[in-house]
């Protein structure tokens, strides 16, 4: 028996109202109320009407220049859901109508993403921002396209390289996606930046096969900067990640592999397993000699190992002396690349050996490379030979 929860008569189960005192029954589930929320953390409040998400939940209320400013998180279909992104939203700092493009940008060296990058990866982003400074003060809430687009047609007309403005746009992506998360704008304005359109002379190449074909004659004669280029080119490597490598041999069914362990750049390029044919470990041994390939390769003296110290002193008076023009560095990854293409490699492997982020996300998030893995793709490499021209 139910009793009456104001005269305390008892009822019949199931009574709606009392028999006595008329009063309306309700469920202790149903009379209980949310706890407070504790102070300075926003409120909850359910919007009048019949409403699909009538749970609105609104930050504390901040006070500039005289005047409370309230930013409304949302509204839900349920007080649980509206809690939770209250909660979420808490975590960001107060005010974020009030930001301005500077302010964003530097909540982005703060995250998670800028603090993986690489130290020149961080860099990158640091010299590109040097190109939207002019629009530093713009608030985020009123961003649009244009002002990125200006800092673009800025760059075009200084005659700078499309690589550069790339990476500007890259950089205005990235700080719209931040303005995203922060609730302050609904469309991704960096990836409406146009660029201009790359011109064929501009494109970097690969090595055709005769100049590929007199880097191997030169390292064959000893010349370990023409080593260097080559296994560059047979590895797909980047100049820089060939500092330090650790070299790993893996043995199973009788066939023995070498790969490389290293990378560098974004998170899907580091610690990648990159394998090593056998037609050129014979001079990554050379290179390595028991020492840091890095010192070695890049100055005769083994200053510390710098990049442009390489391109400068070796990479280009190699090129030079060979009379190969109108190459760079990343030729060689580019000439990677296209022997790979021409073999018929799966993309997929490309990708992964080669540390590019771009592939599914399945592969991309959850894949981990197990021992068949390893073999699968130490495989697919192995079999490539050195090129014969004749005539």
């Amino acid at each position: 028996m139910l009793t009456c929860i104001k005269c305390k008569k008892e009822l019949p189960e199931g009574a709606v109202y009392c028999l006595y005192c008329g009063k309306k029954q309700v469920s202790a589930a149903k009379r209980k109320r949310h706890a407070k929320r504790p102070a300075g953390t926003g409120s909850i409040v359910k919007l009048k009407g019949a409403r699909e998400k009538a749970y609105c939940a609104r930050l504390p209320a901040q006070y500039q220049d005289g005047k409370a400013v309230r930013v409304i998180v949302g509204c839900y279909a349920t007080y649980a859901e509206a809690e939770q992104a209250l909660q979420e939203a808490n975590k960001l700092p107060p005010l974020t109508g009030n930001y301005t493009l500077e302010d964003v940008f530097e909540l982005f060296k703060k995250g998670n993403y800028f603090a993986a990058l690489s130290p020149s990866g961080q860099d990158s982003h640091e010299k590109a921002w040097k190109y939207l400074d002019a629009w530093k003060n713009t608030k985020a809430v009123s961003l649009t396209a244009e002002p990125f687009q200006a800092a673009v047609d800025a760059m075009k007309d200084k005659g700078l390289s499309r690589e550069t403005m790339a990476k500007v746009r890259n950089l205005a992506s990235l700080l719209c996606k931040e303005c995203m998360r922060l609730r302050l704008i609904e469309v991704n304005f960096g990836q409406l930046i146009q660029l201009p359109r790359q011109s064929q002379e501009n494109c970097v190449r690969s090595f055709t096969l005769p100049e590929l074909s007199r880097i191997w004659d030169r390292a064959e004669s000893g010349d370990q900067d023409a080593m260097a280029v080559l296994v560059l080119c047979y590895t797909g490597m980047r100049p820089g990640e060939l500092m330090g490598v650790k070299i790993e041999r893996h043995i199973r069914q009788k066939e023995a592999w070498t790969y490389i362990q290293t990378g560098s750049k974004t998170e899907a390029g580091r610690n990648r397993i990159i394998p090593v044919p056998a037609v050129i470990l014979p001079f990554l041994d050379a290179l390595k000699g028991g020492r840091d390939i890095g010192p070695l390769i890049a100055t005769a003296t083994g200053q510390h190992w710098r990049v442009e110290n390489w391109r400068k002193r070796r990479f280009y008076p190699l090129m030079e002396s060979l009379k190969i023009e109108d190459v760079v560095p990343y030729t060689c990854r580019h000439t990677y690349a296209d022997l790979q293409k021409r073999r018929g490699i799966e993309g997929e492997i490309m990708m992964e050996i080669m540390g590019h982020a771009d592939y599914s996300t399945t592969v991309e998030k959850y894949h981990t490379t197990t021992s068949e893995d390893l073999d699968r793709i130490c495989m697919a490499v192995n079999g490539i030979e050195r090129p014969r021209v004749t005539g």
